[in-house]
């Protein structure tokens, strides 16, 4: 866990330092669909630093209620600034659509691109790895954040050819599909953590994951959700008593009928007796 801990750190200052260089080529080109794709750098870096945080406060088991809502409320104000910035560039992209507009060394763009989605493609094949090898399913989604980021790339590339034929109103429309798609993400993750500052988000949660557990033909002795900003981390300790089957097939069981119905990803805990 600590390496992976470590690869997501890295991830997100990689992925940060690719929003800092696209943001040097918007300032050169005055491309919003670079500046669009900037921000989705932002966001997916906002989603990997997230996890981390939320692996650390599981890991070295910190589950008190003020590491929780402090982490939630980080999160919820970070997220308050995408959706700012996000906002504010979809409206400049319909201002940019009724204006004369001008994207500048547009070969410029499909070179930085290029190599934006070579390193997006090595983020995107390793979190898939380490989601496989440590069975971390938020890994999962993230990931999927970033292939859609590698498609939103192509979309700032094939807008950058065609202002090299003098054809630049697609650079704006490009900007405003990215940064609709950033806002709903950011007003989703801002949502859910200021939920998750005042406890566990869906009270229906609970009585869903004890239904489910108790149709397992197991005894549930004690049941803890804890809202780690988007994210869930759910305990469950059954009575090692009372298993109908082997526990490792009877854990199998629970794990993939709780993450079922899990929004999101979720880190799922399950012993006999509070043996782990």
């Amino acid at each position: 866990m600590e390496g992976v801990e470590t690869g997501l750190v890295k991830k997100t200052f990689v992925l940060i330092f690719l929003s800092v260089l696209l943001y040097a080529a918007f300032l050169l080109t005055g491309s919003l669909a670079v500046l669009a794709d900037a921000i989705y750098s932002l966001t997916d870096a906002l989603f990997v630093f997230t996890l981390w945080i939320s692996l650390v406060l599981v890991h070295r088991r910190v589950l008190s209620d003020i590491a929780l809502k402090l982490t939630s409320l980080s999160i919820t104000i970070l997220s308050l600034i995408l959706v700012f910035s996000s906002a504010l560039l979809l409206y400049s992209g319909f201002l940019a659509l009724r204006a004369p507009y001008v994207v500048q060394f547009p070969e410029v763009i499909v070179a930085v691109e290029i190599l934006f989605v070579f390193v997006l493609f090595y983020v995107y094949t390793s979190l898939r790895e380490e989601a496989l090898r440590e069975d971390i399913r938020a890994l999962v989604a993230i990931s999927r954040d970033v292939e859609r980021n590698i498609l939103a790339s192509f979309l700032v590339i094939l807008a950058a050819l065609f202002s090299m034929i003098g054809m630049h109103s697609l650079d704006p429309a490009v900007a405003i599909l990215i940064s609709a798609y950033v806002l709903y993400r950011s007003l989703l993750l801002s949502y859910r953590s200021f939920r998750s500052i005042f406890g566990v988000s869906d009270p229906l949660l609970e009585d869903a994951i004890s239904f489910r557990v108790k149709n397992a033909g197991v005894k549930l002795k004690s049941l803890k959700i804890y809202g780690i900003g988007p994210y869930y981390y759910v305990e469950i300790v059954v009575e090692a008593d009372h298993l109908p089957d082997r526990w490792d097939r009877i854990e199998e069981i629970i794990r993939r009928r709780v993450e079922e119905i899990l929004p999101a990803s979720a880190k799922v805990v399950v012993s006999p007796g509070g043996g782990i």
